[in-house]
Order: structure tokens, then sequence, then C-alpha cells
């Protein structure tokens, strides 16, 4: 009885570390995610504000990359590249819950593979509104909330 009771306690012990090495590491992939999507975000706004009066002269939202915006668009997919891995990570290590509103938040940014890699190139940035970003960010944020503490607190 008593070795029974202690392989219990035993095991309860090794599943609450399993616990908290799995929310240690999930901890890590998800603030990397946030951390990456934001920056990848705001390199966005600031080329969307940039170009702005560039696509509003041309018809729909391609238009040419030049000047001052060049640079931003080669930040951009280099913060998209740094996004990708970051949302493989989540995809691979995260929740069910966290890849599906990774992916959501995902498919919300613009696609950076269409980037101009020098001036001149074209590029077309689609329309992008950092509020609705935030909102998406936000839920992913929840998602952490819950997933990550031991005890959540009520408010997630």
């Amino acid at each position: 009885m008593q070795n029974e009771a202690s392989a219990r306690n035993q095991s309860a012990i090794f599943q609450e570390e399993r616990a908290k090495e799995d929310r240690d590491n999930k901890a890590e992939i998800y603030i990397k995610f946030l951390d990456a999507a934001n920056n990848y975000a705001s390199v966005a706004h600031l080329l969307y504000t940039c170009t702005s009066e560039l696509a509003e002269e041309s018809s729909g939202q391609t238009f040419t990359v030049d000047g001052d915006c060049a640079k931003l668009a080669i930040d951009l997919r280099a913060s998209w590249r740094e996004f990708q891995t970051a949302r493989n990570s989540v995809y691979f290590f995260g929740s069910e819950e966290a890849e599906r509103k990774a992916r959501v938040l995902a498919a919300y940014l613009p696609d950076a593979t269409s980037a101009g890699q020098l001036p001149g190139d074209i590029f077309d940035l689609g329309s992008f509104n950092f509020d609705m970003f935030s909102g998406l960010y936000r839920d992913f944020q929840r998602v952490a909330c819950m997933e990550l503490p031991a005890n959540p607190r009520k408010s997630c």
C-alpha cells in the first residue's frame, strides 16, 4: 500500500513537472510569436502609411516602391520571415486553439513575398487595418493567458 501511494505521488509530481515544462516551452513560443506578429504588423503599417499617397494616385493598391518606402519593403520581408518562423513554432508546439488563432492572425497580415527588394520593384500591400490586427492579436493573447499560467486568472 505504501509503495502504491508513493508511486502515485511520484507520478503526480512527474505530471506536474511535465505540465510546467510544457507551459514554459509554450510561453517562449507564444511570446516570440506575439513579438514577431507585432513587429511585422508595425512595419506593414509604416509601409502602408509611407505608400498611401502612391496608392491613392494609382488604380487599386499596386504601386512602385522607391525612396524611403523601399527600405520599409525590405524590412517587411525580413520581419515576415521572422513571423513565419514564429508561426511555424506555434503550429508544431502550440495548442490547437493557439494554432487556430495564429492562422487567423496570419491570414489577415499582408503577404510579404510580393514585397519589392529594390527601388522600383512592384509591391502590393493590399488593405491593412491596424485596429483589426490589434483585435486578432488580443485574441491570441487570451489563448496564451488561459494556457500559460498554472492557474489562469478569471479575466483571461
